[in-house]
Protein backbone atom coordinates (compact mmCIF):
# COMPACT_ATOMS: atom_id res chain seq x y z
CA UNK A 1 0.00 0.00 0.00
CA UNK A 2 1.31 3.41 -0.97
CA UNK A 3 -0.05 6.74 0.28
CA UNK A 4 1.04 10.37 0.71
CA UNK A 5 -0.25 12.62 3.52
CA UNK A 6 0.32 16.35 3.71
CA UNK A 7 -0.54 18.97 6.34
CA UNK A 8 0.34 22.69 6.17
CA UNK A 9 -0.56 25.44 8.66
CA UNK A 10 -0.18 29.14 7.89
CA UNK A 11 -0.10 32.26 10.04
CA UNK A 12 -2.03 35.46 9.38
CA UNK A 13 0.65 36.67 6.95
CA UNK A 14 0.48 33.55 4.80
CA UNK A 15 3.77 32.12 6.08
CA UNK A 16 3.91 28.38 6.83
CA UNK A 17 4.19 27.70 10.57
CA UNK A 18 4.14 23.93 10.15
CA UNK A 19 4.47 21.73 7.08
CA UNK A 20 4.45 17.93 7.19
CA UNK A 21 4.63 15.48 4.32
CA UNK A 22 4.60 11.71 4.83
CA UNK A 23 5.07 8.93 2.28
CA UNK A 24 3.84 5.52 3.43
CA UNK A 25 4.89 2.28 1.75
CA UNK A 26 3.66 -0.94 3.33
CA UNK A 27 5.03 -1.01 6.90
CA UNK A 28 7.42 1.94 6.58
CA UNK A 29 6.72 5.67 6.48
CA UNK A 30 9.12 8.51 5.58
CA UNK A 31 8.40 12.13 6.52
CA UNK A 32 9.86 15.58 5.94
CA UNK A 33 8.74 18.54 8.01
CA UNK A 34 9.14 22.19 8.96
CA UNK A 35 7.89 23.71 12.20
CA UNK A 36 8.11 26.97 14.12
CA UNK A 37 7.97 27.68 17.84
CA UNK A 38 4.67 26.61 19.38
CA UNK A 39 3.65 24.22 16.57
CA UNK A 40 3.38 20.47 17.06
CA UNK A 41 3.91 17.89 14.35
CA UNK A 42 0.87 15.74 13.48
CA UNK A 43 2.41 12.48 14.75
CA UNK A 44 3.66 13.93 18.06
CA UNK A 45 2.31 12.76 21.41
CA UNK A 46 -0.34 15.24 22.51
CA UNK A 47 -0.88 16.65 19.04
CA UNK A 48 -3.97 14.50 18.45
CA UNK A 49 -6.10 16.22 21.09
CA UNK A 50 -9.30 17.51 19.45
CA UNK A 51 -8.47 21.16 20.23
CA UNK A 52 -5.11 22.82 19.54
CA UNK A 53 -3.51 24.03 22.79
CA UNK A 54 -0.98 26.86 23.01
CA UNK A 55 1.01 25.60 26.01
CA UNK A 56 1.53 22.01 24.83
CA UNK A 57 4.07 21.74 22.02
CA UNK A 58 4.10 18.10 21.06
CA UNK A 59 7.01 18.49 18.63
CA UNK A 60 9.41 17.52 21.49
CA UNK A 61 10.88 19.07 24.67
CA UNK A 62 13.51 21.10 22.80
CA UNK A 63 11.15 22.58 20.21
CA UNK A 64 10.48 25.63 22.40
CA UNK A 65 14.15 26.65 22.06
CA UNK A 66 14.01 27.21 18.28
CA UNK A 67 12.27 29.77 16.11
CA UNK A 68 12.12 27.41 13.15
CA UNK A 69 13.44 23.97 12.27
CA UNK A 70 13.52 21.47 9.41
CA UNK A 71 13.89 17.73 9.62
CA UNK A 72 13.10 14.21 8.48
CA UNK A 73 11.72 11.12 10.18
CA UNK A 74 10.90 7.45 9.68
CA UNK A 75 8.42 5.02 11.23
CA UNK A 76 8.58 1.27 10.80
CA UNK A 77 6.02 -1.29 11.99
CA UNK A 78 7.59 -4.64 12.82
CA UNK A 79 4.14 -6.18 13.29
CA UNK A 80 0.69 -5.13 14.50
CA UNK A 81 2.11 -4.34 17.96
CA UNK A 82 5.72 -3.12 17.87
CA UNK A 83 7.01 -0.06 15.98
CA UNK A 84 10.12 2.13 15.90
CA UNK A 85 10.59 5.83 15.07
CA UNK A 86 13.60 7.98 14.25
CA UNK A 87 13.63 11.74 13.85
CA UNK A 88 16.36 14.25 13.00
CA UNK A 89 15.94 18.01 12.84
CA UNK A 90 18.04 21.17 12.92
CA UNK A 91 16.78 24.59 13.93
CA UNK A 92 17.83 28.16 14.72
CA UNK A 93 17.28 29.76 18.12
CA UNK A 94 18.20 33.05 19.78
CA UNK A 95 20.56 35.53 18.14
CA UNK A 96 24.18 35.29 19.31
CA UNK A 97 25.31 38.36 17.40
CA UNK A 98 24.24 40.13 14.25
CA UNK A 99 23.80 37.51 11.54
CA UNK A 100 24.62 34.60 13.86
CA UNK A 101 22.16 32.40 15.76
CA UNK A 102 22.21 29.61 18.27
CA UNK A 103 21.63 26.30 16.46
CA UNK A 104 20.09 23.15 17.90
CA UNK A 105 20.63 19.79 16.17
CA UNK A 106 18.58 16.90 17.49
CA UNK A 107 18.37 13.15 16.92
CA UNK A 108 15.66 11.02 18.54
CA UNK A 109 14.86 7.32 18.56
CA UNK A 110 11.69 5.75 19.95
CA UNK A 111 10.45 2.20 20.39
CA UNK A 112 6.76 1.65 21.05
CA UNK A 113 3.94 -0.86 21.26
CA UNK A 114 0.20 -0.78 20.61
CA UNK A 115 -1.58 -2.54 23.45
CA UNK A 116 -5.01 -3.57 22.27
CA UNK A 117 -7.12 -1.12 20.28
CA UNK A 118 -6.92 1.82 22.69
CA UNK A 119 -3.48 2.18 24.33
CA UNK A 120 -0.04 2.99 22.96
CA UNK A 121 3.19 3.13 24.99
CA UNK A 122 6.46 4.60 23.73
CA UNK A 123 9.98 4.95 25.14
CA UNK A 124 12.41 7.42 23.60
CA UNK A 125 16.01 8.59 23.67
CA UNK A 126 16.87 12.15 22.58
CA UNK A 127 20.35 13.54 21.89
CA UNK A 128 20.96 17.16 20.96
CA UNK A 129 23.81 19.60 20.46
CA UNK A 130 23.42 23.32 21.01
CA UNK A 131 26.01 25.45 19.22
CA UNK A 132 26.24 28.69 21.19
CA UNK A 133 23.92 28.68 24.18
CA UNK A 134 22.66 26.74 27.17
CA UNK A 135 19.02 25.62 26.91
CA UNK A 136 18.30 28.61 24.69
CA UNK A 137 19.98 31.18 26.96
CA UNK A 138 22.85 33.14 25.41
CA UNK A 139 25.73 34.44 27.53
CA UNK A 140 28.30 36.97 26.33
CA UNK A 141 31.44 38.70 27.55
CA UNK A 142 32.80 37.18 30.74
CA UNK A 143 29.85 34.80 30.89
CA UNK A 144 30.13 33.61 27.30
CA UNK A 145 28.31 30.39 26.38
CA UNK A 146 29.92 30.24 22.93
CA UNK A 147 30.99 26.60 23.42
CA UNK A 148 27.36 25.45 23.52
CA UNK A 149 25.88 22.46 25.31
CA UNK A 150 25.22 18.73 24.94
CA UNK A 151 21.74 17.56 25.90
CA UNK A 152 20.52 14.03 26.55
CA UNK A 153 16.95 13.07 27.45
CA UNK A 154 15.04 9.83 27.82
CA UNK A 155 11.39 9.39 28.57
CA UNK A 156 8.13 7.53 28.39
CA UNK A 157 4.81 8.51 26.81
CA UNK A 158 1.31 7.04 26.80
CA UNK A 159 -1.57 7.57 24.36
CA UNK A 160 -5.16 6.46 24.87
CA UNK A 161 -8.06 6.72 22.40
CA UNK A 162 -11.56 5.30 22.39
CA UNK A 163 -14.62 5.82 20.23
CA UNK A 164 -18.21 5.23 21.30
CA UNK A 165 -20.93 6.09 18.78
CA UNK A 166 -20.30 9.73 17.77
CA UNK A 167 -18.05 10.42 20.77
CA UNK A 168 -14.27 10.10 20.70
CA UNK A 169 -12.03 10.33 23.78
CA UNK A 170 -8.29 11.05 23.69
CA UNK A 171 -5.68 11.20 26.46
CA UNK A 172 -1.90 11.37 26.70
CA UNK A 173 0.90 11.62 29.24
CA UNK A 174 4.62 12.26 28.80
CA UNK A 175 7.56 12.31 31.18
CA UNK A 176 11.18 13.00 30.23
CA UNK A 177 14.34 13.54 32.24
CA UNK A 178 17.99 13.93 31.40
CA UNK A 179 21.05 16.15 31.56
CA UNK A 180 22.59 19.21 29.90
CA UNK A 181 26.37 19.66 30.04
CA UNK A 182 28.63 22.50 28.95
CA UNK A 183 32.38 23.04 29.10
CA UNK A 184 33.65 26.59 28.52
CA UNK A 185 37.12 27.79 27.51
CA UNK A 186 36.86 31.60 27.25
CA UNK A 187 34.42 32.39 30.05
CA UNK A 188 34.24 32.99 33.78
CA UNK A 189 32.04 29.89 33.68
CA UNK A 190 34.09 26.70 33.36
CA UNK A 191 31.26 24.17 33.23
CA UNK A 192 27.54 23.57 33.79
CA UNK A 193 26.12 20.17 34.72
CA UNK A 194 22.34 20.33 35.00
CA UNK A 195 19.56 17.80 35.51
CA UNK A 196 16.45 18.33 33.38
CA UNK A 197 12.79 17.39 33.56
CA UNK A 198 9.68 17.83 31.40
CA UNK A 199 6.15 16.45 31.77
CA UNK A 200 2.63 16.86 30.43
CA UNK A 201 -0.76 15.20 30.71
CA UNK A 202 -3.92 15.93 28.75
CA UNK A 203 -7.40 14.68 27.93
CA UNK A 204 -9.90 15.48 25.20
CA UNK A 205 -13.40 14.70 23.93
CA UNK A 206 -15.19 15.46 20.69
CA UNK A 207 -18.27 14.62 18.67
CA UNK A 208 -19.52 15.90 15.33
CA UNK A 209 -20.23 19.40 16.72
CA UNK A 210 -18.26 20.10 19.90
CA UNK A 211 -14.74 19.43 21.18
CA UNK A 212 -13.01 20.00 24.52
CA UNK A 213 -9.38 19.49 25.60
CA UNK A 214 -7.54 20.11 28.86
CA UNK A 215 -3.82 19.79 29.65
CA UNK A 216 -1.39 20.44 32.47
CA UNK A 217 2.29 20.69 31.58
CA UNK A 218 5.75 21.63 32.80
CA UNK A 219 8.13 22.82 30.06
CA UNK A 220 11.70 21.58 29.99
CA UNK A 221 13.42 22.97 33.09
CA UNK A 222 16.44 22.55 35.36
CA UNK A 223 15.77 20.53 38.50
CA UNK A 224 19.29 20.51 39.94
CA UNK A 225 23.01 20.28 39.28
CA UNK A 226 25.97 22.63 39.68
CA UNK A 227 28.24 24.99 37.78
CA UNK A 228 31.90 25.86 38.08
CA UNK A 229 33.53 29.28 37.85
CA UNK A 230 37.05 30.60 37.46
CA UNK A 231 37.55 33.96 39.21
CA UNK A 232 40.79 35.95 39.22
CA UNK A 233 41.53 37.05 42.80
CA UNK A 234 45.12 38.28 42.58
CA UNK A 235 48.66 37.69 41.35
CA UNK A 236 51.74 35.97 42.68
CA UNK A 237 55.07 37.76 43.12
CA UNK A 238 56.01 36.35 39.71
CA UNK A 239 52.96 37.95 38.09
CA UNK A 240 50.94 34.77 37.58
CA UNK A 241 47.21 35.13 38.03
CA UNK A 242 45.67 33.43 41.05
CA UNK A 243 42.22 31.94 40.50
CA UNK A 244 39.45 30.90 42.82
CA UNK A 245 37.30 28.06 41.41
CA UNK A 246 34.02 27.95 43.34
CA UNK A 247 31.18 25.53 42.64
CA UNK A 248 27.62 26.83 42.75
CA UNK A 249 24.77 24.40 43.38
CA UNK A 250 21.76 24.71 41.08
CA UNK A 251 18.59 24.21 43.12
CA UNK A 252 15.64 26.00 41.54
CA UNK A 253 12.95 26.76 44.08
CA UNK A 254 10.10 27.36 41.63
CA UNK A 255 8.97 25.78 38.39
CA UNK A 256 6.62 26.86 35.64
CA UNK A 257 3.30 25.00 35.42
CA UNK A 258 0.78 25.51 32.60
CA UNK A 259 -2.96 24.84 32.71
CA UNK A 260 -5.01 25.18 29.54
CA UNK A 261 -8.61 24.46 28.58
CA UNK A 262 -9.70 24.63 24.94
CA UNK A 263 -13.21 24.37 23.46
CA UNK A 264 -14.60 24.54 19.92
CA UNK A 265 -18.11 24.50 18.46
CA UNK A 266 -18.86 23.80 14.79
CA UNK A 267 -21.37 26.29 13.39
CA UNK A 268 -21.79 24.40 10.12
CA UNK A 269 -19.74 22.32 7.68
CA UNK A 270 -17.47 25.26 6.86
CA UNK A 271 -17.08 27.31 10.06
CA UNK A 272 -16.35 26.90 13.75
CA UNK A 273 -15.67 29.05 16.79
CA UNK A 274 -13.50 28.32 19.79
CA UNK A 275 -11.99 29.59 23.03
CA UNK A 276 -8.84 28.76 25.00
CA UNK A 277 -8.37 29.60 28.69
CA UNK A 278 -4.71 29.69 29.78
CA UNK A 279 -3.15 30.01 33.23
CA UNK A 280 0.62 29.89 33.81
CA UNK A 281 2.12 29.73 37.29
CA UNK A 282 5.70 31.02 37.68
CA UNK A 283 6.16 31.90 33.98
CA UNK A 284 9.74 31.51 32.73
CA UNK A 285 10.59 30.03 36.18
CA UNK A 286 10.98 33.60 37.43
CA UNK A 287 10.33 34.45 41.12
CA UNK A 288 9.26 37.96 40.12
CA UNK A 289 6.39 36.72 37.93
CA UNK A 290 3.77 34.92 39.99
CA UNK A 291 1.33 34.08 37.19
CA UNK A 292 0.06 34.82 33.69
CA UNK A 293 -3.47 34.34 32.40
CA UNK A 294 -4.91 34.55 28.92
CA UNK A 295 -8.11 34.15 26.95
CA UNK A 296 -7.98 33.30 23.25
CA UNK A 297 -10.96 33.42 20.88
CA UNK A 298 -10.87 31.50 17.60
CA UNK A 299 -12.91 31.66 14.43
CA UNK A 300 -12.14 29.29 11.59
CA UNK A 301 -13.69 29.02 8.15
CA UNK A 302 -13.13 26.80 5.15
CA UNK A 303 -12.88 28.85 1.97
Amino acid sequence: MFAVDQVIDYDGYGRPTMAYVQYRANDTAFSAFHFTRGKALPDAVGADLPVALVTVNGANPLAGMVYQADGIGTTHKFNEVVFAKTQVWSGTGSAVQMGSYDRIDQYAFALGANIGDHLQIQGEEIRARESSGFLGAIGSGGFSTADGASIRLHGLSLRFSMKAAENRFEAFATYRQGTAQSRFADSILTRIDARLNQSAVGIGWRNNVNAVAFAVSQPLHVTGGDLGMKLAIGRTDNGAVIYNTPTIVLNPGIRQINWELGMTHRLNQNAKIGMNLIYVKNPANSPGLSHDAGLLFIYGARI
